[in-house]
Parts: C-alpha cells; sequence; structure tokens
C-alpha cells in the first residue's frame, strides 16, 4: 500500500485494581510495534461533537495489515521517522472502522480516528 510513510506502536489500556492507597493505576502494554501506518488532521464531526467530546483536533490514521485487534481507548504511538513533528507522543484511539475487504486480502487495512493525549503533568 502507498503513502505508509509512519512506523507506530499499538499500546493496550488497562484499568487495573486501585493501589495501596485506593487510586486507580492505569497501564500500558504495547500489544503491535513496527506498524506501518498513515495519519492526517482532520475536521470532528457533528456526531462527535454531539457526544460531548472536547477535542480540538482529531486524527485519523490508515493501519495495515487489516487483521489487526485494535479496540476504542488503545493507544498509537508513533515511532519513526525521528524528524516527525509527533515523535514518542501518544494519541488515544476513538473509533475503530475495518475495511470490508476480505481478511486474507493483502490490501486490507484499518482506520483509526484519534485524538492526541496531552499529559497534564509528569508520571511519578
Amino acid at each position: 500500500m502507498q503513502g505508509l510513510n509512519l512506523r507506530i506502536t499499538i499500546w493496550r489500556i488497562l484499568n487495573e485494581p486501585d493501589d495501596e492507597v485506593g487510586g486507580a493505576i492505569i497501564t500500558g502494554t504495547p500489544i503491535y510495534g513496527n506498524i506501518r501506518a498513515r495519519m492526517a488532521e482532520t475536521r470532528p464531526t457533528q456526531v462527535m461533537l454531539e457526544q460531548g467530546l472536547a477535542v480540538d483536533r482529531i486524527w485519523t490514521a490508515i493501519v495495515v495489515p487489516g487483521t489487526l485487534q485494535i479496540y476504542e481507548r488503545d493507544e498509537l504511538e508513533i515511532t519513526s521517522p525521528i524528524n516527525h513533528l509527533f515523535l514518542n507522543q501518544r494519541f488515544r484511539i476513538l473509533g475503530v472502522r475495518h475495511d470490508s475487504i476480505h481478511p486474507s486480502d493483502l490490501r486490507g487495512h484499518i482506520e483509526l480516528h484519534l485524538s492526541r493525549i496531552e499529559r497534564a503533568r509528569a508520571e511519578q
């Protein structure tokens, strides 16, 4: 597939049980690495605005192969090229749309709708 100019890592985000002082622990595990993708900024749809998602910018990503198991709330991290504007930054997956092509067809892909994650403070 032409135009796939990024390499990404997909992280599975899990809510672990509360820690010893009662706070929730959010952990992530990389489930797919070195995945080919392409990403572009888009305007949020009216449906997303009606749902109350307070996001300034929405991105769309095309990911191959189309057989990956990616879910909403997973995170996408850009790992290459090294001069990318958002290198090593994560995007939360808001929506997943699988292609209608047969799973064994090499042209299959997944379309992801993303929002950029901005950390309020450093993790301790």
